[in-house]
């Protein structure tokens, strides 16, 4: 969800009204999270009916932070291609960010899905037990 946040705020120009830059910026750096102030934004953005989240109307059953394609592979992509031109600062990170996010091929992406079927399929054949060790 915070990649869908992301990407839905960068790719049409828009910034939200109560979070500074560096706020916008540390929900695509953190793994997924249910913090009070994020529930309350993704519920004032995208409704009730719109959010599949533990604290939420329908409730999304636990889950390992490195399972969906956020966690497990686009932070890691954008850290290895945004700091190749050392940003100096908030405003040429941000550039860095915005650059890398729209040269994302959509093979790169129907890749990372196909990744992340390919992990439930693991989780569901362990049990819901851990699975790092299958899958490096």
């Amino acid at each position: 969800m915070s990649f869908l946040l992301v990407y839905v705020s960068t790719s049409h120009n828009t910034n939200t009204p109560d979070m500074t830059p560096a706020d916008f910026y540390s929900i695509l750096l953190r793994t997924s999270h249910t913090t009070n102030p994020v529930q309350e934004f993704w519920i004032q953005t995208f409704g009730e009916e719109g959010i599949i989240s533990k604290c939420c109307k329908f409730p999304w059953p636990p889950r390992t932070p490195d399972m969906t394609p956020a966690d497990f592979w686009l932070r890691g992509y954008l850290k290895s291609r945004v700091y190749l031109s050392r940003p100096f600062n908030l405003s040429e990170l941000n550039d860095a960010i915005r650059r890398e996010l729209s040269c994302i091929q959509p093979d790169i992406l129907h890749s990372a899905v196909a990744g992340f079927v390919t992990r439930l399929r693991c989780v569901i054949s362990c049990g819901g037990g851990y699975v790092e060790h299958i899958l490096l």
